[in-house]
């Protein structure tokens, strides 16, 4: 996501003309990626506490979850109420994208992390917390997701569910002509979350149905290819959802090369704060259009190339000083509920 911003904004916001050839315009699509990736994870990590839920188990998954995204939400939006306050030039420039952005009612909505829940109303503290906020609607149905999926004992029709489920997001991206596009409005990202949340999900159960599945190599392989390939033409990316499922269910084996390649120790530590990152870097970069725009095309450059930097030192002290606190914090708290 930091790549496609890198580009979408330096060609539009700074007029670097070559940007535009740069092949990261596609990444927005990396969203549902991560929509995949986090109903596999949640459904390896919970799926088995809810075969017979009850009002503890309930209550420790709100404190893992709430304390996995609220509290570096709120610190972030804070670190941008700064930045909005020290530089009002860039404050007018911003809200001028839209009436209601930099308004306390979306300040309230961004703390909340409930700008796509079909409130009235609308605007931006922080572009990318469209996201959480339909994620968010995930969490509240998991537990009904893996209680279901829990109840289903075979690897073959968990795979069916699966596609079902993307094949459903395909179905409503192409009566709405949505499915080329980058759709984050309160519809567009509701579908994309949930059908690939609950694709993730049931992906997951079936990898812990069949634990001795030995074609993960050759899935990695070709889900790889599959999306090297959607990049050159734009009628691959609406394959991209089932491309993710298949690699991150690949994955999960821990045998091949593209997990080999994910497991070098550069590898982990992106992923690491990768959240952090996602968090932080938009407005970072806005920042640095607004203030060098009337530059010099090197002095530019410069500034995407910091402003990208800076994203990245800020994440990573976000993510040693704030997250990795607060996730331990949550789950000593989960631990002594019931």
């Amino acid at each position: 996501m930091l790549l496609f911003h890198v580009q979408t904004l330096g060609a539009e916001r700074l007029h670097l003309a070559g940007l535009a050839r740069a092949p990261f315009g596609d990444g927005w699509s990396g969203v549902d990626l991560f929509f995949v990736l986090s109903g596999f994870i949640l459904m390896r990590t919970h799926g088995a506490e809810f075969e017979r839920p009850g009002a503890g188990t309930l209550k420790r998954f709100a404190i893992a979850r709430f304390f996995r995204v609220y509290p570096l939400n709120l610190v972030v939006l804070l670190l941008i109420a700064a930045l909005v306050a020290a530089d009002r030039n860039f404050a007018h420039w911003y809200a001028a994208d839209g009436y209601h952005n930099l308004r306390p009612p979306a300040f309230v909505r961004t703390a909340l992390l409930a700008t796509r829940w079909f409130l009235p109303g609308d605007g931006e503290w922080n572009q990318p917390v469209w996201s959480l906020s339909v994620e968010v609607l995930g969490y509240l149905a998991f537990p009904v997701i893996a209680w279901g999926l829990m109840r289903l004992k075979s690897t073959p029709a968990l795979a069916l569910v699966a596609l079902a489920s993307l094949a459903a997001l395909l179905a409503v991206q192409v009566f709405r002509n949505v499915a080329l596009t980058n759709d984050i409005g309160q519809v567009g990202a509701f579908t994309r979350m949930i059908f690939c949340f609950f694709a993730g999900a049931a992906a997951s159960r079936a990898a812990a149905l069949a634990p001795g599945f030995r074609g993960a190599p050759a899935a990695e392989i070709v889900a790889v290819v599959g999306l090297v390939a959607s990049c050159f033409s734009p009628f691959g990316l609406p394959l991209r959802p089932l491309l993710f499922t298949v690699l991150i269910f690949a994955l999960s084996y821990r045998q091949g090369p593209v997990d080999r390649a994910l497991s070098t120790r550069a590898a982990v530590f992106l992923g690491r704060i990768s959240f952090p990152l996602y968090l932080v870097h938009v407005m970072l970069l806005l920042a640095v259009c607004h203030d060098f725009a009337g530059a010099a095309v090197g002095v530019r450059i410069a500034a995407l190339v910091g402003g990208a930097l800076a994203a990245f030192a800020l994440a990573t002290a976000l993510h040693y000083l704030l997250e990795r606190p607060t996730h331990q914090l949550g789950r000593r708290i989960a631990g002594r509920v019931g």
